[in-house]
């Protein structure tokens, strides 16, 4: 393979939750980041092989998004989407009907900037025992984030979490 084409993807990518930008992300450890879990029933209580997991039965996959937003007037709308932070909001709120759309834009210019362009979750909320620590001190006051990615029909009938372009 000659020097220079080894196919490296990399570039910002600018992030927006309910269309307001979300801000500038901290570092390495809290760059914008896509989260994938598959999910299974694992197939593992057997008179034969005890509790040894001999198979799975696959039962979907869960996305999630996380960073850490380095603007914290910004990143608290996504980390609260229930009303005034602070405040508990309503109970027995669907989340998936408070849900919004979050979408990463890559910058032009980059190689990122086709692979993918855009990243869209039309689904997008703060995910369940997620515990966002938020310093009240002398330094600047992050916001650490991670949002679950619903489920919901991309278009055509089809499911996804999210859709690129």
């Amino acid at each position: 393979m000659p020097v220079g084409s080894e196919g490296i993807i990399c570039g910002q990518y600018t992030v927006t939750y309910n269309g307001s930008s979300v801000g500038i992300f901290q570092g390495e450890a809290g760059y914008p980041s896509i989260l994938y879990m598959p999910q299974s029933k694992p197939i593992n209580r057997t008179d034969k092989y005890g509790f040894t997991k001999i198979d799975g039965i696959r039962m979907g996959e869960d996305y999630q998004f996380e960073g850490v937003l380095l603007e914290y007037l910004k990143g608290i709308v996504a980390l609260h989407p229930y009303g005034t932070f602070g405040l508990q909001g309503v109970r027995g709120t669907l989340k998936w009907s408070l849900a919004k759309i979050l979408v990463l834009t890559a910058i032009a210019g980059t190689t990122a900037a086709a692979s993918p362009a855009t990243l869209t979750a039309n689904k997008a909320i703060v995910a369940d025992g997620f515990q966002s620590k938020l310093l009240y001190g002398p330094t600047e006051r992050v916001v650490p984030i991670k949002l679950d990615l619903l489920p919901y029909d991309t278009g055509g009938g089809v499911e996804g979490n999210f859709v690129q372009t």
